[in-house]
């Protein structure tokens, strides 16, 4: 919503949102989409009706204003096993671009405002396609798992790929939707990648 919308514009964001996410929830088979639909809408509606009391910019950013969460990243140690690795070193250097590029780019207060859906949807399959993908092939690569991607994730400072505080505020953000998914309920697949990404147990 942006700032000057009406109060009643606002309500009626409001309870069109909740129209909106009660169609989806009986008119569309479960799926991971389904229920991200469902939740956005949810997210929407309640944005809207805070926009009532509190007037404020909602558009997709690239910058973090305030953060309800705050993480941590270990400190690399892994660049004997790096270089010792199945995987060519310069292979796992690619994929780190790749990785940086998602986290460089990744857009902040997408759950404020319905119009942003496209895009929320968007990096939210980046998150499991790019993230994932590349973080999963690094770790196979220098024979670990899952539980290895925090590490690979701090390698990616190492490098200089990205800047440690880009990638917690980036993985700040992730807690937050981590936190919406346990709520809405969000597909098994993004929630796993989200708690290996955060070093959830």
């Amino acid at each position: 919503m942006n700032k000057k919308e009406s109060v009643p514009e606002s309500i009626f964001g409001f309870i069109l949102c909740f129209i909106f996410a009660g169609l989806i929830y009986n008119y569309f088979e479960y799926s991971l989409w389904r229920n991200l639909g469902i939740g956005f809408f949810i997210l929407g509606g309640i944005g809207s009706i805070y926009e009532v009391f509190n007037k404020r910019d909602t558009s997709a950013q690239s910058n973090p204003v305030s953060q309800r969460y705050k993480t941590t990243i270990p400190k690399f140690t892994a660049l004997k096993k790096f270089k010792n690795a199945d995987i060519e070193f310069k292979k796992i250097k690619k994929k780190y671009k790749v990785i940086a590029a998602f986290y460089n780019g990744y857009k902040f207060n997408l759950y404020e405002d319905t119009s942003n859906y496209k895009l929320a949807k968007k990096q939210m399959e980046g998150i499991v396609n790019v993230v994932d993908k590349n973080l999963n092939e690094i770790a196979f690569g220098i024979g670990g798992s899952f539980l290895d991607y925090p590490m690979i994730i701090s390698g990616m400072v190492h490098f200089k790929y990205v800047t440690k505080k880009r990638v917690l505020e980036v993985n700040n953000d992730l807690k937050d939707m981590h936190h919406k998914g346990e709520l809405l309920d969000f597909d098994d697949t993004l929630m796993g990648v989200l708690e290996s990404i955060l070093g959830i147990k």
